[in-house]
């Protein structure tokens, strides 16, 4: 598999480094910090890798869909518009986008869903998020804790918004706090509670280090060669999981 990387910063070098072991060969590296692409290789790049600025994805979708090559995007700090969405349809490739391609977080979400689940249905259980980055991070919330947020919105009986920044320390019932910590090297760590008067109950995944983040990319994009439309991560890994199971 022959790569573009877009974006060469430190997720961008863990990338390559990973690709290389893994037999693929990067043929175009480009760092296009907020103006997108300004060089390609159309002929010899079979997928695109792009873990560049929020400022710059869109333009990044527009090149992939006029070259008519796969993009996996890890980039957050961006939002979808029709006209992206439009431009990936009409063009036939695939995207696959999401906020955490790392396979351990795909797992734990999973695993907060379930719990969201079971705690919510029991009516004694409150829930609030935390997640801990290093201070170089551009954005905050991240992009994983907001996704963490819509599941248990979606799962946990009586929320309904999650308060990111709140104004005042008392929330209302049909809300919860997911806290922002941004210090030093940290990686990447996320915290589910569940608390009640007798016990609280603690998820946690703690990221080590990129190489997971770039693994995760990687898989998607050599499951992307087989696809079109829009996708997530969550999807590559659902694939992976049944093929692991026959």
């Amino acid at each position: 598999m022959n790569i573009g990387l877009i974006g060469y910063g430190k997720m961008g070098k863990t990338v390559r480094r990973l690709a290389e072991e893994r037999g693929h060969r990067v043929t175009s590296v480009q760092d296009p910090q907020e103006n997108g692409l300004t060089e390609q290789c159309k002929d010899s790049t079979d997928v695109y890798i792009d873990f560049s600025t929020g400022q710059a994805v869109r333009d990044n979708i527009m090149m992939a869909c006029r070259e008519k090559k796969p993009l996996v995007v890890g980039t957050t700090g961006w939002d979808w518009d029709d006209e992206a969405r439009e431009a990936v349809g009409e063009s036939g490739i695939c995207l696959i986008c999401d906020s955490n391609f790392s396979p351990g977080m795909a797992l734990f979400r999973r695993l907060v869903k379930k719990a969201a689940l079971l705690t919510g249905d029991l009516g004694i259980y409150d829930v609030a998020g935390m997640e801990m980055h290093h201070q170089e991070k551009t954005d905050a919330p991240s992009g994983s804790a907001r996704a963490l947020a819509d599941i248990i919105v979606r799962n946990f009986q009586g929320k309904e918004k999650a308060e990111f920044h709140p104004e005042d320390e008392k929330r209302p019932a049909e809300s919860f706090h997911f806290a922002s910590l941004r210090c030093g090297r940290i990686p990447g760590t996320h915290t589910i509670l569940f608390d009640s008067a007798e016990d609280t109950i603690e998820l946690v995944h703690r990221a080590r280090n990129r190489e997971g983040f770039a693994r995760g990319a990687l898989w998607a994009a050599e499951w992307a060669l087989q696809k079109y439309g829009i996708w997530s991560f969550e999807d590559v890994m659902e694939s992976m999981m049944r093929r692991e199971k026959r």
